[in-house]
């Protein structure tokens, strides 16, 4: 307070004037004269030290006056903004004209320019005249200018934290226009295109997207059940209906280990529940509808089974499975007979397969160098036991005659045509 007088002082005095009235210092020098007369040989100064203390007393008087009625009005905080201190009721609060402070800040204002005090003057009429009290608050200077601003606090949980978003919102009265969405099913994408000016929220069962202000979006719901759509609207959430995601079946494919019927067989099953079944061999031998399969496959080559479920809802789900195969199917056909062999089904030649399965066939042996059918069959217990039935001789020992069968009905995706060569040992 005190360098706050001593510089007030010091404003006030810098250029100050004192009007000058002769009239009126002409009568002073008088009466000074007569209460102490002087003499020509040695004139007196008093007259001029009392002339100039009063000039002074005038001074501080009138800057203590002024200082008092500056502290009494507007106190002005830095940067021009200004607290208006005004007497309340409940209590005394202040307004800033330049920064908009939030409700929830202090209702106390420090930062007064210069160390000034901010007064709060008192309701209570017996102290009206009393002097004003001091703040002994500390100065911040421009501390006023750099309070917080907290901004829009979004709908994204956790009090309002905007760190990641803030959530738009629209005026009340505005329309918002949702999305058209059939029902999906599990494992569908749907794409959603907002035209709206506001967010929208898809939540569902563990599952929540945004789709942005006047933006498409591409999501994938994990789980079945209803989803909704919701938005701000003057900063009220409203949420509406939107969509269904069905539950999909879970499609699983079993293969089973089959015995063997001269057949490369494989059996595949599935404990999926649906209402239809579809399966896709990768043999070429077409689709199947029932919930067990039995496959064949007859070349040397990897092959993708697919299994497709649908359920009451109509949504499907799709399960596939690797085959290897790891040689071409022949008929399960020996290379060669050895006449000396006493076991029949060594000393004999017949594809294993025609003996094994029911199935209709015809098969002949060919000389291969003139062309002439040396043995021909349509029994499987009728085997070939080297001889040629034009001489009633065996064949040449060691040399490869050419067999061929045809297949009168052949398995499903299976040719009708076999070929290979034959070796008579002796």
């Amino acid at each position: 307070m005190k360098n706050n007088l001593e510089n007030n002082i010091k404003d006030s005095l810098n250029g100050f004037e004192m009007p000058y009235d002769a009239t009126a210092w002409t009568s002073l020098s008088n009466k000074l004269d007569q209460v102490m007369p002087t003499t020509p040989t040695k004139p007196s100064n008093l007259k001029w030290y009392l002339g100039g203390a009063a000039a002074i007393a005038v001074i501080v008087t009138g800057v203590l006056l002024y200082n008092q009625s500056e502290e009494k009005g507007t106190t002005k905080v830095a940067d021009n903004t200004t607290i208006v201190n005004t007497p309340s009721e409940q209590s005394t609060g202040v307004t800033a004209t330049q920064n908009s402070v939030n409700n929830d800040q202090p209702s106390a204002v420090e930062n007064v320019a210069g160390n000034a005090s901010v007064q709060t003057p008192s309701t209570d009429p017996a102290s009206a005249s009393s002097t004003p009290t001091q703040s002994n608050e500390p100065n911040h200077n421009n501390d006023v200018n750099t309070l917080p601003n907290k901004g829009t606090q979004g709908n994204l949980g956790n009090g309002g934290d905007n760190r990641d978003r803030i959530i738009p919102t629209t005026p009340v009265g505005s329309k918002v226009i949702l999305p058209t969405v059939s029902n999906i099913c599990q494992g569908e994408s749907i794409t959603i295109n907002n035209t709206n000016d506001v967010d929208l929220v898809i939540t569902g069962q563990d599952f929540k997207t945004i789709v942005p202000a006047n933006k498409k979006k591409t999501f994938t719901p994990d789980s079945d059940g209803n989803y909704r759509v919701s938005y701000l609207q003057d900063g009220v959430s409203r949420s509406e209906a939107l969509f269904t995601v069905n539950e999909a079946p879970s499609a699983e494919i079993v293969m089973n280990d089959v015995e063997d019927n001269g057949l490369p067989t494989v059996e595949f099953s599935t404990p999926s529940i649906g209402t239809k079944y579809s399966w896709n061999l990768g043999n070429e031998s077409g689709t199947y509808s029932d919930n067990e399969v039995t496959a064949h496959f007859f070349e040397k080559k990897d092959y993708t089974v697919t299994l497709k479920v649908t359920n009451a809802n109509g949504c499907t789900s799709t399960a596939t499975k690797k085959v290897s195969v790891e040689s071409d199917y022949n008929l399960n056909a020996a290379g060669g007979l050895q006449t000396s062999n006493p076991d029949p089904l060594g000393n004999s030649f017949m594809p294993e397969a025609l003996r094994v399965r029911n199935v209709d066939f015809n098969m002949i042996i060919i000389e291969p160098s003139t062309g002439s059918i040396v043995f021909e069959t349509s029994d499987a217990t009728n085997r070939w036991t080297g001889i040629d039935k034009r001489t009633g001789q065996y064949v040449d020992a060691n040399k490869a005659y050419i067999w061929k069968v045809t297949l009168k009905n052949p398995a499903r995706g299976e040719k009708s045509e076999y070929k290979g060569t034959v070796i008579r040992v002796q």
